[in-house]
């Protein structure tokens, strides 16, 4: 079960202890809680962890396969709309990855503006080419926007690779690899350091983030719309 921590100018939303798979009921719980972290004006930086093995492990297969198609539907829009949220969101965001980030979960991960992940323990990957599934075309630009290395991307892409938190600093995936068990402590601190006591607008930060990933933003709103558009003539 996700919870909210304060310390300072940051909020630690922890994800879980689990695999911190995504479902709607977990979907609209992060969302509900990022909307009210921001209700607090101190709140210059979120920074998202968990405390078990994984990050997150992406979306709960297993669930999604005993739903009907409206709720996978409906579950899918929400998922985006959390990338979006993250992606846009009028503070500065930190993704502190102690473990494994899958998928969706590394998706998450990429949707913030750092990124923060422990050695010798877990991988960020995006495993999708082994599932047979593709990536919609606002995912896929902002992924691009993300990783800057067009070998990284080919590789995270195509290949699914497994990136170890040195290989990912390496590939610029992350801002930092930390000691184990150090990810949010060294989030918390990269938080500081980015803040610094300077007076951070939120209205100017978010109108900021639509500018640098408006292309992103442009072809989630089609996609959507595309689909929409769709189900209306069923």
């Amino acid at each position: 079960m996700s919870r909210v921590e304060f310390r300072g100018n940051c909020a630690i939303l922890w994800l879980g202890s689990a695999e911190n798979k995504f479902t709607t009921e977990s979907v609209y719980r992060i969302k509900s809680q990022i909307s009210e972290i921001l209700r607090h004006n101190q709140v210059k930086v979120l920074i998202t962890a968990s405390s078990g093995k994984f990050y997150s492990n992406g979306i709960d297969l297993d669930w999604l396969g005993q739903q009907q198609a409206e709720t996978s539907e409906s579950f899918f829009n929400n998922l985006i709309d959390l990338i979006v949220m993250i992606l846009t969101l009028p503070v500065f965001t930190i993704a502190a990855i102690n473990g494994h980030a899958f998928a969706a979960g590394a998706i998450l991960a990429l949707a913030h503006d750092f990124r923060v992940m422990q050695k010798g323990r877990g991988w960020i990957s995006l495993p999708e080419v082994f599932l047979g599934l593709n990536f919609t075309p606002g995912l896929q630009e902002m992924m691009k926007s993300k990783i800057g290395s067009p070998s990284c991307l080919r590789d995270a892409i195509l290949l699914g690779k497994r990136f170890t938190a040195e290989e990912a600093l390496d590939k610029q995936l992350v801002d930092r690899a930390c000691e184990p068990g150090c990810a949010v402590e060294t989030s918390v601190q990269l938080g500081e350091e980015i803040v610094n006591g300077r007076d951070y607008g939120r209205e100017i930060i978010k109108s900021l983030k639509e500018d640098l990933y408006a292309n992103s933003l442009r072809l989630f709103r089609e996609y959507n719309l595309s689909r929409s558009v769709a189900v209306s003539k069923l």
